[in-house]
This record gives C-alpha cells, sequence and structure tokens, in this order.
C-alpha cells in the first residue's frame, strides 16, 4: 500500500482532519489543496462529481468565495 506524502505530514487521521478543518476555516485554499491527494474525489451535493487535486482546487476556488464556513 503506498503512503501518499500529504498524509505522511500531517500525522495521525484525527490530526489530518483537523488540518484540513483549518484550511476550509481560514479560507486557505493553499492549506486545503495541501490536505488533498492527486486522486481526491468530491460528491458536492446537487453537483456532478469533481475529481483530481487540480479539478477539486478549481472547484474550492468558488466554494471558498461562495460560502460561509465554520
Amino acid at each position: 500500500m503506498a503512503i501518499d506524502a500529504n498524509a505522511a505530514q500531517v500525522g495521525t487521521p484525527k490530526q489530518a482532519h483537523a488540518a484540513y478543518v483549518d484550511a476550509i476555516n481560514a479560507k486557505d485554499l493553499g492549506r486545503f489543496v495541501a490536505t488533498v491527494t492527486d486522486d481526491v474525489a468530491y460528491l458536492p451535493p446537487n453537483s456532478p462529481p469533481v475529481a483530481g487535486r487540480a479539478a477539486v482546487e478549481a472547484w474550492a476556488t468558488g466554494y471558498l468565495v461562495a460560502y460561509r464556513t465554520h
């Protein structure tokens, strides 16, 4: 089983989740993208799936502008 370099940097699953939530709440696109793998897939509600880091980054750019996160 391969370990993603990003996952190795964040430690435990709990730490990884905290880094993900902190990045979203800070509206920090760079930190958010650093928490996902190249093969990430998002299933946003009422929208088609978004697959791949570049596509998720583009999607998240609009998401972070459009919504207040907490």
